[in-house]
């Protein structure tokens, strides 16, 4: 997709090729995976997780009430995860997007420079840390 130009004539010349097309099929693979298959699948999954730990309730041994407290902190990770990964997939699409956009609106497009494709990620991930004031969990919804 991205590729360094070895023809520039300064080692110093960093310019790289963007294929506009391959980043807006990326950004558009990327939305429908995580609408059709990854959300779903997450919400079923945390579904189940939110029940908690089934096992070892009527355990008077300390050992299965210390195995209870640990799987239920994994319990909770994992759920976070999830939604941080479907977070992620939702920034790399935005991210992708703009740059796709950015360089179609230009005369330019051979000229895209690694800092310009660096700063619209940074962009889509500060937006993302604005919007993100739910843990993640908001996505499972």
């Amino acid at each position: 997709m991205i590729k360094p130009d070895e023809g520039s004539g300064s080692p110093l010349a960093k310019v790289i090729k963007v294929d506009l097309a391959g980043l807006a099929d990326l950004a558009t693979v990327i939305r429908t995976e995580s609408e059709q298959t990854l959300v779903p699948q997450s919400r079923r999954v945390c579904a189940e997780l939110q029940n908690g730990v089934c096992f070892g309730k009527s355990s008077a041994s300390g050992y299965i009430h210390v195995a209870r407290e640990r799987y239920q902190q994994s319990l909770v990770r994992a759920m976070a995860q999830l939604s941080a990964y479907i977070r992620a997939a939702e920034v790399l699409a935005d991210a992708a997007e703009r740059v796709a956009k950015d360089y179609r609106a230009t005369d330019a497009l051979s000229a895209a420079r690694l800092r310009d494709v660096e700063a619209a990620l940074r962009t889509a991930m500060k937006a993302a840390d604005g919007t993100s004031t739910d843990s993640g969990q908001e996505s499972l919804r």
